[in-house]
């Protein structure tokens, strides 16, 4: 399958140093999430006013007020329905949501009520929570009913590069009715390949280095999060020049 002349490009950032490397490196959306490590929560107020004051870029901002699953009780989505309001009020270009029921399909009275808030021009991105459904092809058509601009996907499967087959029959059963954007796992040794054998025409990713703060060397033993984690002096950023390669590995 021959993929387009140019596939757009989503880069997944948390900071505004994140979203100026993801420009200059040549991203054509951002994603604007807190805390990537756990697959992205909703971000704070002040990062969002920055970027938008700074990048000309589109930012899809999550709406997502907690780590695990993707089903909300009444307080969660409160919460999320406040943070839609907000981050619409002040510069989002779209939100990345996902709503599901304890059995695995789209809850779809969660679906409604956060799409009624939803101003026309503002796009509408369903997330990985796609990836937990019980029926991908009847959820499929479910988004499609409630008019979500967007599926971001994996196929069904911890790594896109399982899911390219799923991926391709959505992207035939859409047939130009939702937009298919396939992340998870991708990385610049296989975007080729998985574009290749998708037919898709745009991709998130997040393009991340290791990068160092000395600030916490006198004491790596501690740990501000789980014992698990990196240790303090480790953090992760956008590196603008794997952006750069992975914009010239889509042209």
């Amino acid at each position: 399958m021959q993929s387009p002349s140019k596939i757009l490009l989503e880069v997944a950032v948390e900071t505004l140093n994140d979203a100026l490397a993801a420009t200059r490196g040549g991203a054509d959306r951002l994603e604007l999430c807190a805390a990537l490590e756990v697959g992205g929560l909703t971000p704070g107020a002040g990062v969002l006013q920055a970027i938008r004051a700074e990048s000309p870029l589109p930012i899809m901002a999550m709406v997502r007020p907690r780590s695990g699953g993707c089903h909300y009780n009444d307080h969660d989505f409160s919460v999320m329905l406040k943070d839609r309001d907000f981050l619409i009020e002040h510069g989002a270009s779209g939100l990345v949501f996902g709503f599901l029921d304890r059995d695995g399909h789209v809850d779809t009275e969660r679906l409604k009520a956060f799409l009624s808030g939803i101003p026309s021009g503002i796009e509408t991105v369903f997330h990985r929570a796609f990836d937990f459904v019980e029926n991908a092809t009847e959820s499929l058509e479910v988004l499609i009913d409630h008019k979500v601009s967007r599926i971001l996907t994996s196929g069904l499967k911890p790594s896109i590069t399982e899911g390219v087959a799923t991926i391709r029959e959505l992207i035939q059963l859409s047939n130009g009715r939702i937009e298919i954007l396939g992340g998870g796992g991708i990385r610049l040794e296989n975007v080729q390949e998985v574009v290749e054998q998708t037919g898709l025409s745009q991709i998130h990713t997040s393009c991340r280095a290791t990068a160092q703060d000395r600030s916490p060397r006198l004491r790596p033993e501690i740990r501000f999060g789980l014992p698990e984690m990196p240790p303090e002096t480790i953090h992760r950023r956008t590196d603008a020049s794997l952006v750069a390669c992975m914009r010239a590995a889509l042209i």
